[in-house]
């Protein structure tokens, strides 16, 4: 079916990643989302969460056939990156590119083997992007359009359920915030109607949730294992230490009020990222032992507290950043 039109995009734009920054620190954000700045670097770190992402579109193409198998695909893309970072001058002296690629290798030829063909579902659609009015609750009026990305849509062919697939690559697996994760309150909430606008979901086909695709970064566990599954020391008795799933595929049921709320939620911020920019509200710093360590302008933020020269620093270290849209589709990718 060919697509309908594309819903026109006006207003402010906003996305996962630009809520989760306004929210953390108004100052931070000002310079990526105001200014459209970012940091100046000498290459680019591996987005390693990107590249797992991409090698997974590939293997979920639309259907039930799958694609090339992740790791190899993952493979050549991360060459690719290296090929540009060397171009800048780069060079691997801690070997830490070396050991992202062969975890990543590793982490994708496990998943095969975790999940096979996982032929039980029939992809509907991969990497969808998604541009969609936010109307306000109360009046309707558009105030701006939400943005994102929907790594699968999934038909399961058992029971004709349709899901959401949401992959995450991460050190550790937790399921504890996911209830209330805006990103996918995001996805819960804009992804359908981006998809019934485009005629991709059929009339009278309901959403169940999002299934949350875990893979965590880590090599395989290489003891024996008994029938039960557990790992074994070399006397052949049961270790003590039994690692942490390497994978897990967490269900999360989601329902209209939830929409209802992050409709309300999502146009409240609008405003308060208006009146931010007419220069009506402050631009707040919400200092942080554990995030400001890791703020690619606490430099400047640090010379603005002292009233010293902070301007020559963003001058020094930040540069013109890319399109927000295309960032926003990054975002996704690598959370």
């Amino acid at each position: 079916m060919a697509p309908k039109k594309r819903i026109q995009e006006s207003g402010q734009f906003i996305s996962a990643s630009m809520r989760a920054a306004f929210k953390r620190c108004r100052y931070q954000w000002s310079f990526r989302y105001m200014d459209k700045l970012e940091p100046k670097i000498a290459a680019p770190p591996l987005r390693f969460g990107t590249l797992i992402h991409s090698a997974l579109e590939v293997y979920y193409p639309p259907g039930v056939k799958r694609g090339p198998h992740p790791a190899k695909t993952f493979e050549r893309l991360y060459e690719l990156e290296l090929e540009t970072a060397r171009g800048m001058g780069f060079k691997d002296e801690d070997g830490k590119w070396h050991d992202a690629a062969h975890l990543g290798v590793e982490m994708l030829e496990h998943y095969v083997e975790q999940y096979g063909k996982d032929d039980e579902w029939k992809v509907i659609a991969t990497e969808q992007r998604f541009t969609v009015p936010v109307l306000d609750p109360i009046t309707g009026e558009r105030v701006g359009t939400y943005v994102g990305v929907l790594d699968n849509v999934l038909e399961h062919r058992g029971t004709q359920q349709i899901w959401f697939r949401d992959h995450k690559s991460a050190k550790s697996i937790d399921t504890s915030y996911l209830a209330m994760d805006d990103q996918s309150s995001g996805y819960w909430t804009f992804g359908p109607d981006w998809l019934e606008e485009q005629g991709i979901l059929k009339p009278g086909q309901k959403l169940m949730g999002i299934e949350f695709n875990f893979l965590r970064k880590a090599e395989r566990d290489t003891r024996p294992k008994n029938a039960k599954g557990q790992y074994l020391n070399q006397d052949g008795s049961v270790s003590k230490v039994q690692p942490s799933p390497h994978f897990l595929r967490q269900p999360s049921y989601r329902g209209e009020h939830e929409r209802e709320l992050t409709r309300q939620r999502v146009a409240e911020e609008i405003r308060e990222i208006k009146l931010v920019k007419a220069g009506k509200l402050s631009l707040l710093k919400t200092p942080d032992k554990i995030h400001c360590k890791f703020c690619d302008v606490k430099d400047i933020c640090e010379l603005h507290e002292t009233g010293s020269d902070w301007e020559e620093m963003k001058r020094l270290i930040m540069k013109p950043r890319e399109e927000f849209v295309k960032e926003a589709v990054e975002y996704e990718h690598s959370h």
